[in-house]
């Protein structure tokens, strides 16, 4: 009960209209019931758009065995973690670069692992950082998803 709690308060803070938040509770309860616990599902779903995302950041999760356990979601969290400090971009810009790579899979139906998807994303990160320009990451790897597919 604590836990639904916690997910009203945060999705409240999400300002969504009602079919939306329907759909966002769902995936925040699914998040939790396949281990990510409340606060990285707060740190995700405050970044991410769309709750289709979250059940594929989930699915990615329980597939990848480099993940099995069950801290499968403190390995992510903690591998994600050593991505932005290593970054030159701040935590709510590798997630929503983290979203458009996962859309990108969703759209394409393409099977990857998470390791792969986080590849993908310190590769862009690198490329953005060694490019004279200052795009945002998430235009950067809209870019190169645009430019180069995503081999996974």
């Amino acid at each position: 009960m604590k836990r639904d709690k916690n997910f009203d308060a945060l999705l409240e803070k999400m300002d969504l209209n009602s079919a939306t938040r329907i759909v966002w509770k769902n995936s925040l309860v699914k998040a939790d019931s396949c281990g990510m616990g409340v606060d990285l599902i707060e740190a995700i779903s405050g970044s991410f758009k769309f709750p289709s995302s979250l059940d594929a950041l989930c699915y990615l999760v329980s597939e990848d065995p480099i993940y099995e356990g069950p801290d499968s979601f403190a390995s992510v969290w903690e591998r994600f973690a050593e991505l932005h400090d290593d970054s030159n971009y701040d935590q709510m810009q590798l997630l929503q670069s983290l979203e458009l790579i996962l859309i990108y899979i969703r759209e394409q139906s393409m099977k990857t692992k998470l390791s792969t998807v986080l590849g993908y994303l310190i590769c862009s990160e690198e490329f953005a950082y060694g490019s004279a320009d200052n795009r945002k990451l998430a235009e950067v790897v809209r870019a190169m998803l645009d430019d180069f597919g995503f081999d996974g």
